[in-house]
């Protein structure tokens, strides 16, 4: 069995994986705030599902 006091690079995979954790909870905090906003009709932006993107628009004019 490895005995994690004996692993030279434990501490630094354990700080990488608590950055790349971190990073990941930042994104799924910021998934589901858009995800809210689209459920109660509030596009976060001009580009949201719903709106054509401006080549959309161009291209179905032909």
């Amino acid at each position: 069995m490895l005995n994690w006091r004996r692993d030279p690079g434990y501490e630094q995979r354990m700080k990488l994986l608590r950055a790349e954790n971190a990073e990941l909870d930042k994104k799924l905090r910021d998934f589901d705030a858009l995800e809210l906003r689209l459920k109660h009709g509030k596009p976060s932006s001009p580009t949201s599902p719903g709106h054509p993107l401006p080549t959309e628009s161009s291209s179905s004019k032909s």
